[in-house]
């Protein structure tokens, strides 16, 4: 069953805004068609996956960064006990460009006609997520809109500090080996053919690998613009199959079977999956839909694969803890917390304190590969310039003990 968001109009021009679960397009025409209702626009509930894998709003870095600002300046407009359409339009002017600012004022216009805030947002879901809106809604509930927001914005702070620090982990070790291998390709390209003119006399008779290295490197700098457009192609090659859901899937499960890789991949999946499950579940959403929701935070075809037949087993009445361990989405320990979480009536508190202990894992995992990864590298490619530069000098050493 997928889940789908619909503004429909009636038989008398009254627009209507409904949450419809469906097998396809196709019977959600059928079900529409048999409550008089007429499609004005449909959008899929699981698109929210990729929205939520780009960062949020599915939104580039500055959207993010605008976002979270709207969001704070909203809270202090609200907390100053301004209406919520006057908290609209003053934060309109304070939205210079991009997406958020062409949707407030389409917002605005809906909540004058009458229809609520959450409704509103929830027709412009490039901007406002699933799960944003389903937190508005929880906060129209209450009465009170200023607690879901600050909800919304700490899971948005840690979900992007989360992020950070994988990206981080990751940025130094591929820095170092950008530089080696920059430094590789100055001494093939420009010193060791410099070099290897000195020795090209018949009477010199070089190392074979010497030869070798000498060949490579005259090759590397006679046919570099041709090398450049291949490894251009070759990107772009990669860039068009990598696009392909059956390799992107094949990718995932490669990741997935990593060692230690593996358990960083999935330990950050898990923790992003966790916090956005509780706080789903915390705007009183059921527990099938809130699978559906959290599901693009998993950023892993794999997995998410894995869930949809646990949101399969959950609508045919089965267990969702019995199905999620053995679905094995989540690592070991983080699976029993779900479980407990269940039968105790408590997960959202569970699933927030399972986020935070595999927070604290991740930061392991992966302060233990950096101090891993930044030593070997540095050796290897030091073992690599080392052997460029003895393989060039050797026949310096061969004349120097010939004479």
């Amino acid at each position: 069953m997928t889940l789908f968001k619909v503004k429909a109009a009636t038989e008398s021009g009254k627009v209507v805004y409904k949450d419809l679960e469906a097998l396809d397009r196709e019977e959600l025409g059928r079900m529409l068609s048999k409550e008089g209702l007429y499609p004005l626009k449909v959008s899929d509930a699981s698109s929210f996956a990729g929205r939520l894998r780009k960062g949020g709003s599915g939104r580039a870095k500055k959207d993010r960064s605008a976002f979270l600002a709207f969001n704070k300046g909203f809270i202090s407009l609200l907390k100053s006990g301004m209406p919520v359409i006057e908290c609209l339009e003053t934060l309109t002017d304070t939205v210079s460009k991009g997406a958020l600012s062409m949707a407030l004022p389409e917002v605005i216009t809906e909540v004058r006609g009458g229809s609520s805030l959450s409704v509103a947002m929830s027709t412009r879901p490039d901007v406002f997520t699933t799960l944003y809106t389903a937190s508005i809604s929880a906060g129209e509930r209450t009465g009170d809109l200023i607690p879901s927001l600050e909800s919304f914005v700490q899971y948005q702070k840690r979900v992007e500090a989360l992020r950070k620090k994988v990206v981080s982990a990751v940025t130094y070790p591929a820095i170092l080996f950008s530089l080696s291998f920059l430094a590789v390709a100055v001494l093939l390209i420009f010193v060791v053919p410099s070099i290897a003119a000195a020795f090209s006399s018949p009477d010199v008779e070089l190392h074979v690998l010497s030869r070798a290295l000498f060949a490579l490197s005259f090759f590397i700098r006679d046919n570099i613009i041709i090398l450049v457009i291949l490894f251009v192609v070759f990107i772009f090659l990669a860039r068009m199959l990598l696009s392909r859901a059956s390799v992107i899937e094949s990718f995932d499960n490669i990741k997935l079977r990593l060692p230690l890789l593996g358990g960083i991949f999935q330990g950050y999946s898990s923790s992003k999956f966790a916090r956005t499950l509780a706080m789903v579940l915390t705007s009183g959403v059921n527990m099938i839909t809130a699978l559906q929701m959290s599901s693009g935070v998993l950023g892993n075809q794999v997995l998410e694969g894995r869930l949809k037949g646990v949101i399969k087993s959950a609508s045919e009445g089965g267990n969702v803890g019995d199905a999620m361990s053995e679905a094995k989405i989540l690592p070991e320990l983080a699976e029993k917390m779900f479980s407990v979480g269940e039968k105790s009536a408590n997960l959202e508190n569970v699933l927030l304190e399972m986020a935070e202990y595999l927070e604290e894992e991740l930061d392991h995992k992966v302060a233990l590969l950096s101090d891993m990864i930044e030593p070997a590298l540095m050796i290897i490619m030091g073992i690599v310039i080392a052997t460029i530069i003895v393989f060039t000098y050797m026949p310096m050493f061969q004349l120097g003990s010939a004479y």
